[in-house]
């Protein structure tokens, strides 16, 4: 029992001996007492009972507490029960509380309260909560509540099943079915989250979620299994929000370009109004998708950890991902998506605009995959990534690798050039290009090869192989452009089906072309080499000019500019290898179709014929060989032969016969010192006969008498 109690009990009973002897003093004797009325007891078990009535308890000379009640029972233990409950708890932690209920079991010393019925709470600074139950130990300062619970402060409000309520902290924590609602503050500042479990410490300035999270931030919904929220010094939106385990974020996102966030955890940093995202760091299998124009879906970035910052009006100005990097890029107009796998990735961007440029570095795969059927951007990118890989191996993907890789990217979020630096290799179907560094126009679709001290730019494929100091190569249509002692080689069996091909050039051999610059056209089959050209087998064919061009399509080979050339065609026969003829020429010019070899300009053909000189030498090839059928030689002819000489105009020779033709006005052939002439001279090459304009000269008349080497 407390000391006032036993006092008032004490006092009470000295007034009632007092005033009795007072009343038996003034009647002299004893009357008769009427019978008291009997009151109803409201707990049998009470010491003594109190209806209705208020006590206070003061500490030092400020009060403490201020117990209001409809009831007071009082038990032997020192313990109170009270009804229509109500107590005020003065400043504690610097704030105020007031607890109320139908019914409440008070400690002894009031140092616990046990409160049922319609339980409320208030405090002074605005929290209020009502419970079914509630109790309360003074020394600890907690209240706790294992039922329903609902409560609210200013904008936010929620509910859960069971509770705790630390009063010196100020901390609210729900332990079941939480439900916490921030409510908006004009049209926006809207979070609902609901959670296994929920702690609200507005002092300490966070909120605390366990047990699967589901946050809604105005559409934007937030999941994992436990969250953190620190909020602003003096506003309830959060600074920090802190996701752990399974989290992701996706929905609507305002101005943010981030429009989905996958981790194990991720951390997010809001600028001074809790609403505009500055920054969010992804880690553990983390995954971004990046938006779009017009909400489109732009950029997906998959790696072990992402670190992203943010312009004011949401834009991503910074991009970072480390280890296991994994980016797709979306589909433009005229181009399929790309996938670049890398460890790491740096990304910068500008307010307005978002992300301008990526840095891929140890080691990167750019791929892209253009077949019809390839899986389309919503697929998952580890799947398109597989799907690109597969595809290259059967010519439906390109695909380029290095060490390092900055991609310089458009509006729309797509590659416009990717530059290459250390170990640039780039392969399409059959083709593969290598050098030191490159430079990829993606959106031109074009690749320039650039030289290094270690490696020089080569493009090769199943036909060809080409390397010079510099290379550019056009993708669709195929072009090649190279410079800088360029030299290819044709490989043997280069023939392609449906190619004419070139019989002047052996199919068992390889063709070795050399020159200072060569430009090469699928579309048109036709390869020009330009510069001190050179075309050489191994069998001993050559051709050399300023300018060399081929094309395999249509069987055509030119030579322009001080051509030499060793051919296997009219040639000598020779102890060592196959028969061939030497010739020089302003220009040279082969053709399949029509099985001719023609010589222009000056022309000097070296060959079983004899050593020919004309403006113009033509030799007609067999329809299935090169051997030689006819040839023919035109303007200023000169045919020396043995000890023979003829010029004329226009010369034929027929090889089956070893027969020369040869007009002009007037034709001469000299032999020794003897000479004929006329306008058509026919002579044969294994004998003597000679036809002087169509009649037969058995002996040749000698003009100018004895030589002047005679003796």
């Amino acid at each position: 029992m407390a000391r006032w109690q036993r006092v008032a009990r004490f006092g009470l009973a000295l007034f009632a001996v007092g005033f009795a002897g007072v009343l038996w003093h003034l009647k002299g004797e004893r009357a008769v007492q009427a019978p008291v009325q009997s009151v109803e007891r409201i707990d049998p078990k009470a010491v003594s009972e109190i209806r209705g009535g208020d006590v206070i308890q003061v500490k030092g000379e400020k009060r403490d507490i201020r117990v209001e009640f409809g009831s007071q029972v009082l038990y032997s233990d020192g313990k109170t029960k009270l009804t229509a409950f109500k107590a005020f708890i003065d400043n504690r932690g610097g704030r105020s509380l007031e607890i109320g209920g139908d019914e409440a079991m008070v400690g002894a010393e009031r140092s616990s309260y046990d409160v049922k019925g319609n339980v409320t709470l208030k405090t002074s600074d605005g929290l209020t909560a009502t419970t079914p139950s509630v109790t309360f130990t003074e020394a600890e300062g907690i209240l706790r509540g294992p039922g329903p619970v609902q409560f609210k402060r200013e904008r936010v409000s929620g509910s859960g099943v069971g509770f705790t309520y630390d009063r010196n902290l100020d901390r609210l924590w729900l332990l079941d079915q939480a439900v916490i609602n921030v409510a908006p503050e004009g049209d926006t500042g809207a979070m609902l989250v609901t959670a296994g479990f929920a702690g609200y410490s507005r002092a300490e300035r966070y909120m605390r979620f366990e047990r699967g999270v589901h946050m809604d931030r105005q559409g934007q919904i937030m999941e994992a299994d436990t969250s953190t929220i620190f909020m602003l010094k003096d506003r309830d939106e959060p600074e920090n929000v802190e996701l752990r385990g399974n989290s992701r974020i996706y929905g609507a996102s305002g101005s943010s370009s981030l429009q989905t966030m996958r981790a194990q955890d991720i951390t997010l940093h809001y600028g001074p109004d809790g609403r505009t995202l500055e920054h969010a760091l992804l880690v553990g299998d983390s995954s971004v998708q990046l938006a779009g124009p017009n909400g489109t879906a732009g950029q997906q970035l998959l790696a072990a950890t992402i670190d992203t910052a943010l312009a004011p009006d949401g834009a991503v100005t910074k991009l970072v991902g480390r280890e296991q990097v994994r980016v797709s890029l979306p589909a433009s107009a005229d181009a399929p998506p790309r996938t670049i796998t890398a460890p790491q990735v740096d990304g910068t961007g500008q307010a307005g605009r978002g992300l301008t440029s990526m840095v891929f570095d140890n080691g990167v795969e750019f791929c892209e995959d253009g077949r019809k059927d390839a899986p389309p951007a919503t697929s998952p990118i580890d799947d398109r990534i597989r799907a690109c890989q597969e595809a290259r191996k059967t010519g439906g993907a390109r695909t380029a690798r290095a060490r390092k890789m900055t991609a310089a990217l458009s509006e729309q979020g797509s590659v416009d050039s990717a530059d290459f630096v250390g170990g640039f290799r780039f392969e399409e179907g059959r083709m593969t290009a290598t050098s030191a560094d490159a430079q990829y126009q993606v959106a031109k679709g074009a690749v320039e090869l650039k030289n290094g001290p270690d490696s020089r730019p080569k493009v090769a494929d199943e036909r060809v192989t080409v390397d010079a100091d510099k290379i550019d190569v056009t993708l669709s249509p195929r072009v090649l452009v190279a410079s800088g002692t360029v030299r290819s080689e044709l490989a043997a069996g280069r023939k392609r089906e449906g190619q004419r091909g070139n019989t002047l050039l052996s199919e068992k051999e390889s063709v070795i072309i050399t020159a200072d610059d060569l430009r090469f056209e699928e579309a048109s089959g036709r390869g020009s080499y330009k510069g001190q050209a050179h075309l050489f087998q191994a069998s001993g064919t050559s051709i050399r000019g300023d300018e060399i061009a081929m094309n395999e399509d249509d069987g055509t080979l030119t030579a322009t500019g001080n051509v030499v050339s060793v051919l296997p065609i009219a040639g000598k026969e020779s102890g060592s290898g196959s028969p061939t003829s030497i010739a020089r020429a302003g220009d040279f010019k082969f053709e399949d179709a029509k099985r001719r070899a023609l010589f222009t300009k000056q022309a000097q053909l070296d060959g079983i014929q004899g050593n020919l000189h004309a403006d113009r030498i033509e030799l007609f090839l067999g329809a299935t060989d090169n051997a030689l059928e006819r040839l023919e030689a035109q303007t200023t002819v000169e045919i020396v032969l043995d000890k023979r000489k003829a010029t004329g105009q226009h010369l034929t020779y027929h090889p089956v016969d070893e027969k020369y033709v040869l007009t002009g006005s007037p034709v001469r052939l000299t032999q020794e010192c003897q000479e004929s002439t006329g306008r058509t001279l026919t002579f044969y090459k294994a004998s003597d006969r000679i036809q002087v304009d169509g009649n037969e000269e058995v002996r040749v008349q000698t003009k100018g008498g004895k030589c002047q080497d005679a003796k």
